[in-house]
């Protein structure tokens, strides 16, 4: 399947409020935490992000324990992905998301470090499913350039977009190549919250 360009999809028009895109468009986004009570961090984050304006959550993942990775000497994640349908363009959700982050007590110190709570957008489509929007940008790229080496995003996103490919491969497929697969495990439902007001 080809990959389209966010460029084209997500053009904007001069009638509509600056940051919105031309259609509403699917991004994946992974969230992740290791430090203080982690499951009400996710919960937290998912609740601020359903309420972003112009975006509707669609669907959450299980949450998932899972080793840390980058830098290894630090407590285990848990680790979940939700998927949102939105006409905020790429950047301005990730500005929404990174101030989602400071409300909820992120402080960048290290890189792959502790943190109370992390937010990355993982991939965007267009209604299609395929998560092939490409997005070049000094602050972002889509998709996130360690998807397909990341088995904490790998598996919640198998649970939610099982026929998702990731360059070119099933998430399946990818996972199989990633040994630290083994040591992620489901811990819980999504909240309940999540599952009530999908849209």
């Amino acid at each position: 399947m080809s990959r389209r360009t966010c460029s084209r999809i997500l053009k904007t028009g001069e009638e509509m409020r600056p940051g919105l895109a031309s259609a509403p468009y699917l991004i994946y986004i992974g969230l992740g935490a290791n430090m203080g009570d982690r499951r009400a961090s996710l919960r937290r984050a998912l609740r601020l992000l359903a309420h972003l304006e112009d975006t509707r959550l669609v669907r959450v993942s299980s949450f998932y324990g899972t080793p840390p990775w980058g830098d290894t000497e630090q407590d285990d994640f848990i680790n979940a992905v939700a998927v949102f349908r939105t006409r905020l363009l790429p950047l301005v959700l990730l500005r929404r998301a990174q101030a989602v982050e400071r409300a909820l007590g992120r402080v960048r110190r290290t890189h792959w470090g502790p943190r109370t709570i992390d937010i990355d957008l993982l991939c965007a489509d267009d209604g299609t499913g395929d998560g092939n929007l490409v997005l070049q940008l000094p602050d972002l790229c889509l998709p996130h350039p360690y998807l397909e080496k990341r088995a904490f995003v790998l598996l919640p996103l198998l649970e939610i977009a099982p026929g998702m490919l990731v360059g070119g491969k099933s998430l399946s497929s990818c996972m199989e190549c990633l040994p630290e697969a083994a040591a992620c495990r489901r811990l819980c439902a999504p909240p309940s919250f999540a599952v009530r007001h999908v849209l």
